[in-house]
């Protein structure tokens, strides 16, 4: 299992619940709106005849696409971190 980041692990209750809420709900917006950049940006790729793109298009994609797949794990992390937490205190209770 992998340690808790510090801004979360020292939080307890509601207030450091909202506070990741408000982290994963940052972090899902950020994630859609790189998405949608990438999406466009691979359909200038197919749409532009081969002799005008440019190699640095396909990095670019490439660097948005992987931005994309790295972000939705990290919001799987701290859903994780989140639905740990609460199942623990279910089963202190």
């Amino acid at each position: 299992m992998s340690p808790r980041p510090a801004s979360i692990s020292s939080r307890s209750g509601r207030c450091g619940e909202r506070q990741l809420l408000g982290q994963i709900y940052a972090t899902m917006s950020y994630a859609i709106l790189v998405g949608v950049v990438a999406r466009i940006a691979l359909l200038v790729q197919v749409i532009v005849p081969a002799r005008w793109r440019n190699v640095t298009l396909s990095d670019r994609s490439f660097f948005l696409v992987s931005n994309v797949i790295l972000t939705l794990l990290m919001v799987l992390e701290r859903n994780h971190v989140m639905r740990s937490d609460e199942f623990e205190s279910q089963h202190r209770s």
